[in-house]
């Protein structure tokens, strides 16, 4: 259940069901006057955009459930739900979402996607095939795979709903064969599915629109580069002296701060003395051995 700070920092709390438990337990608060209408709206939208979008019924009354045992009030229906009865009662769907269709001849466009006994009616949408194949005993089933790509839309999968038949049966939809790298014959019927966490596993059908479709299967038309036109003869001549120009007064500005190197002189030694030349000689007398004749 969310919950607003002052300063608008959203808060969760308890622990429910599903999202349509969260709904009903709100819609109780708001009639033991716990909480105002304005706080009621805003968990209704808040709950709606984590159903995709999408308001589905909202769950029984959590006195309902069989492990409750509560006493009632005197002329009240008393229920008694199990978990997988109440889970069924969630799940039921009155509203009608938005999905695409495609058919065999390429075309694409939207279709408002009903509901019959709480569950979507998708066949209302595609051809069913109309006659049996050379090697089956009865028309397939309607059948839905899902299409992983990376899009913007997290936590959310692309669903198919398809025939599993042949070209016996139907004609060759060449666009969906592309798309999904399979043989694909007659209509195709998209929609968006998202998973919640639910005390029983369940997935939520939401809306997909065609402009949902081209964001996430058509390819972006590349950007056109602008070509420029070539430069004439005394054109070039100008900007070729221009960046000379420029370049010239870029070193001499990096240069105006430069200084020569400076010269350091090395000390000279002293002439010798007529003392240390004799010195020096002796010196070398002494390391030159001299023949003694015997």
């Amino acid at each position: 259940m969310p919950s607003w700070t002052s300063n608008d920092k959203v808060s969760k709390r308890g622990s429910y069901c599903n999202w349509e438990s969260v709904l009903a337990h709100a819609d109780f608060l708001f009639k033991q006057d716990k909480i105002k209408e304005d706080e009621l709206k805003r968990i209704i939208d808040y709950v709606k955009e984590q159903m995709g979008g999408s308001i589905n019924t909202s769950a029984p009354h959590f006195m309902d459930l069989e492990h409750f045992k509560c006493s009632i009030a005197p002329g009240e229906k008393q229920r008694s739900l199990s978990a997988q009865d109440y889970h069924n009662e969630c799940c039921y769907e009155k509203d009608e979402i938005i999905g695409v269709k495609l058919n065999a001849a390429g075309q694409t466009f939207e279709v408002k996607i009903g509901t019959c006994n709480g569950k979507r009616d998708y066949k209302q949408h595609i051809q069913e095939p109309s006659r049996l194949t050379h090697n089956s005993k009865a028309v397939p089933e309607l059948t839905c795979f899902k299409s992983y790509r990376k899009s913007k839309m997290k936590d959310k999968d692309i669903c198919v709903f398809y025939y599993p038949t042949s070209e016996h049966d139907l004609e060759l939809n060449s666009v969906a064969s592309n798309l999904f790298k399979m043989q694909i014959y007659g209509d195709v019927l998209l929609l968006q599915c998202t998973k919640e966490a639910s005390f029983i596993p369940r997935e939520r059908y939401i809306g997909f629109s065609v402009c949902d479709f081209h964001e996430n299967f058509l390819k972006k038309r590349k950007r056109q580069v602008e070509v420029t036109k070539p430069l004439e003869k005394e054109e070039y001549i100008q900007l070729k002296t221009e960046i000379e120009s420029s370049l010239s007064e870029y070193e001499r500005r990096a240069s105006s701060l430069s200084q020569l190197p400076t010269f350091q002189k090395t000390a000279k030694m002293p002439p010798f003395d007529g003392k240390q030349l004799a010195d020096l000689k002796k010196h070398e007398m002494n390391l030159v051995e001299v023949p003694v004749e015997g």
